[in-house]
């Protein structure tokens, strides 16, 4: 049994498979670790939140046969001045060094995961990663996988309070060179995605079979956008298929997502809850 572990900036996502990547088990635990954006560094609360629930997954995993651990951050820690600090907390913890993706790294990743999720030529997609602090987007171009990220996420943005046409413009310029003649899948990896799936599909226990593989349309997506936008917070968190700790971003993922697919021309994007844990871990095998 292998195991990986992401540590975003919403939330921590354990993933454990066998040796032929079949899933065992999957859990995600809400700590915010973005929340300290503004300021540049992890807070302390964030830092706390985040051991708490990595001692109680290493207390699970010492009991069981893992072979292999990863353990990996993205954004919210590449980004912060203290990521030396937390990094140190995190191995003191779990006794398992911590790997620090680039951008480009994590869009690589989650290219790799998602499309093994699907019998897709993975030369024809395009892999959209929606995270709490960055984009990534992913695809081949020249014979490689080509990754660019964008330093905007549903936590980021509403810590930073950005102005729409500020993401759109900063998005516009980063994508305007991508290669998109090839493409004919649009793939979408992310808790805003996947959340976005669960809500549309009426999914109130989230599972990776219920939700790999649906679709979100333009038409299902402006809709689901301005139902969740007409909503107080409180309303939010009543709505099935959306956790409660997600409920007060989910408008800023949205948001992004809805920006990319006016940029890339998409009117159908397939969710994979494949990714870069996935992709992590095919690299492991």
């Amino acid at each position: 049994m292998r195991g990986a572990i992401d540590i975003g900036s919403n939330s921590l996502r354990l993933l454990k498979v066998d040796d032929k990547h079949n899933l065992i088990e999957q859990k995600v635990a809400e700590t915010r670790l973005g929340e300290g954006f503004r300021e540049g560094s992890i807070s302390s609360a964030a830092i706390a939140r985040t051991l708490k629930v990595l001692d109680l997954w290493n207390k699970e995993l010492q009991t069981e046969n893992i072979q292999d651990l990863v353990v990996f951050a993205t954004s919210a820690v590449r980004d912060a001045r203290n990521r030396k600090e937390f990094a140190q907390l995190v191995e003191n913890h779990i006794c398992c060094p911590l790997r620090i993706l680039s951008g480009e790294e994590e869009a690589l990743y989650s290219f790799n995961g998602a499309v093994n999720g699907f019998s897709f030529n993975n030369k024809e997609c395009l892999l959209i990663d929606i995270g709490g602090g960055s984009t990534e987007i992913a695809l081949y171009e020249k014979g490689n996988v080509q990754g660019i990220s964008m330093p905007f996420g549903a936590v980021r943005w509403k810590v930073m309070a950005y102005r729409r046409n500020e993401v759109r413009r900063v998005m516009e310029r980063k994508i305007s060179h991508l290669e998109l003649a090839n493409v004919k899948h649009f793939i979408g990896v992310g808790g805003t995605i996947t959340t976005a799936a669960a809500i549309l599909n009426n999914i109130s226990i989230y599972k990776r079979e219920l939700i790999h593989g649906k679709t979100i349309s333009k038409k299902a997506l402006d809709k689901l956008q301005s139902h969740l936008g007409n909503m107080t917070l409180a309303e939010r968190k009543e709505v099935v298929g959306l956790p409660e700790p997600r409920a007060d971003i989910i408008i800023y993922g949205l948001e992004i997502l809805e920006i990319l697919f006016d940029l890339l021309n998409i009117e159908e994007i397939t969710v994979s809850d494949w990714g870069i844990l996935d992709g992590i871990l095919d690299e492991q095998a």
